[in-house]
């Protein structure tokens, strides 16, 4: 090896792969006291009523503990048959 040739710079270590997003694609909706679960227009308890989801069903999961009403309370925004958009309480969700 020649003492006047310069030695490269070793090759840089990759940059690790960012973990990938969480995403959740449903979730079995349960309570407490076995009674259905309100679904609602807005995050929070005192909008409009949509619907009542039974306890056991399955729902679509589109943005999961998206947004956090003045009560502390985290929301996610589900589908539930046709119905798009709409908010559950995060708590009576149950994934995985």
């Amino acid at each position: 090896v020649d003492p006047d040739t310069p030695i490269p710079d070793p090759e840089p270590d990759p940059e690790p792969e960012p973990d990938p997003p969480i995403l959740i694609e449903d979730a079995t909706v349960w309570s407490d006291n076995g009674k259905p679960v309100k679904m609602r227009a807005e995050p929070n308890q005192n909008c409009r009523l949509y619907d009542e989801v039974d306890v056991g069903t399955m729902v679509g999961v589109d943005a999961y503990n998206c947004t956090t009403d003045t009560k502390g309370n985290q929301w996610s925004k589900v589908s539930y048959g046709t119905r798009k958009g709409w908010y559950i309480m995060t708590r009576f969700l149950s994934v995985g």
